[in-house]
């Protein structure tokens, strides 16, 4: 829902998300209550300068590819 979201509503080109489920392994509060335990599902988004296809190919050919 969130990645579609970034996508259809904010126009974020797909290839420049990467999103991480952290609530389960990384939880923000351990105890305490279920307001505070209610916390822990969450999303992280981070956007990118690069994508994947930028980093194929030896240094030389992707500085011919973005010189082009």
């Amino acid at each position: 829902v969130t990645m579609q979201f970034l996508i259809d509503d904010l126009e974020i080109a797909p290839e420049r998300i990467r999103m991480s489920v952290a609530g389960p392994h990384e939880p923000v509060h351990i105890g305490g209550g279920r307001e505070s335990v209610g916390e822990n599902p969450r999303v992280e988004v981070f956007l990118l300068d690069e994508v994947g296809g930028d980093l194929i190919g030896t240094p030389e050919e992707r500085s011919e590819r973005i010189a082009q």
